[in-house]
């Protein structure tokens, strides 16, 4: 059966707390890139319908915003392209301040779902809807075919 991006986008936020940062009051990347990873796997396991999935690439990671104690850091993650056994998830993160909501950085992650014995396992296709989610996944299908390029001469 088919799902469509929205089936099994996820959000979540997170208040930047001091345990979360240096002494200087900057939030440790670590800690963002594990709120980048719970959101997508939690994309991929909800796609996949397996209990386990993990990650086999994160893209380049730019921050654009810092992110201090107090601020709020939200993830935005959905799909934008499946293959056989693999997603590709997209995170963004966004930081609220005392202003408007910012965005701070996008990566993508390539999930791979599992099954029981911990082989890679079939996921359902993506259905997709609007012509932005047909040019993302167009997008995605070419990080997917360049990262197997580079791969294959590796």
């Amino acid at each position: 059966m088919n799902k469509t991006i929205a089936y099994s986008e996820v959000h979540i936020s997170k208040l930047i707390s001091p345990s979360h940062t240096y002494p200087t009051g900057r939030v440790h990347a670590g800690e963002i890139m594990q709120i980048m990873y719970d959101a997508a796997r939690k994309v991929a396991i909800k796609h996949a319908g397996s209990r386990d999935v993990t990650v086999i690439r994160v893209d380049e990671m730019v921050f654009l915003h810092p992110m201090c104690v107090g601020t709020v850091l939200t993830c935005h993650a959905c799909l934008t392209f499946v293959g056989k056994t693999s997603m590709d998830v997209e995170v963004n993160v966004y930081v609220e301040g005392l202003g408007a909501s910012k965005a701070a950085l996008t990566s993508y992650f390539t999930m791979i779902a599992l099954d029981e014995h911990q082989h890679p396992t079939p996921v359902p296709k993506l259905e997709l809807i609007t012509e932005a989610e047909k040019r993302r996944f167009t997008e995605g299908e070419q990080r997917y075919n360049l990262h197997h390029a580079i791969k294959k001469t590796v």
